[in-house]
């Protein structure tokens, strides 16, 4: 009876070992439903209908109506007082881009001068608020100044520089050696120094 037992054990692990049947799916997903797909040998996600029944045919998905005839009308953004579309923002988008890339292209010109105007000065005493005043060339037809620069004759002077003849060394930027600042002609400059000996410095401006 043992003997019939281990055959019929040995014949049934015999089939399942050696059925087609795959045993499994390896990359299935916790949670998921997997069918076997026998003719392809492939696995395939088992569909469900809306009550959660097994789907065996085709699925059918609802008609999906979208107006679309008028779909710039919808997109449209109101300041309070005029309603612009769609067209009207990206339009306006090309018109500021190439007022900035204007813009840019002016700034740059402005930031490089045609010219340089130097002078140095000498003998500026202690203590005192000195105005700095603006290099005029007769000759020159440049009218905008860019930019003052200030470099003491000694790299190792301090000097104050400010906006108004109130300045003193409390108040003052401090400046050791050189500065450059951009101004108008038409903004004063005055520079202070405490050193013992007078101070000399050399003037330089960019003009367009």
């Amino acid at each position: 009876m043992k003997k019939y037992l281990v055959l019929i054990l040995f014949l049934f692990s015999s089939i399942c070992l050696f059925a087609d049947y795959p045993s499994g799916n390896d990359l299935n997903i916790n949670g998921s439903v997997l069918g076997y797909d026998n003719t392809n040998k492939k696995w395939r996600p088992i569909a469900v209908d809306e009550n959660g029944n097994l789907q065996s045919g085709g699925t059918t998905i609802d008609n999906i109506s979208i107006d679309t005839s008028n779909i710039e009308s919808y997109l449209k953004e109101t300041d309070g007082e005029n309603t612009v579309t769609i067209t009207d923002l990206i339009n306006s988008i090309g018109t500021d881009t190439s007022k900035i890339k204007q813009d840019v292209s002016n700034l740059a010109k402005t930031a490089q001068p045609s010219e340089f105007r130097t002078a140095r000065l000498t003998g500026i005493s202690a203590s005192t608020a000195t105005q700095i005043n603006v290099i005029t060339d007769l000759n020159s037809t440049a009218t905008n100044r860019v930019f003052v620069e200030l470099r003491a004759i000694n790299p190792d002077d301090v000097f104050y520089i400010g906006f108004a003849n109130t300045l003193t060394d409390s108040n003052g930027r401090p400046v050791k050696g050189r500065i450059l600042i951009n101004m108008p002609s038409s903004q004063s400059l005055y520079i202070y120094h405490t050193n013992e000996s007078a101070l000399a410095i050399q003037q330089t401006e960019g003009w367009n």
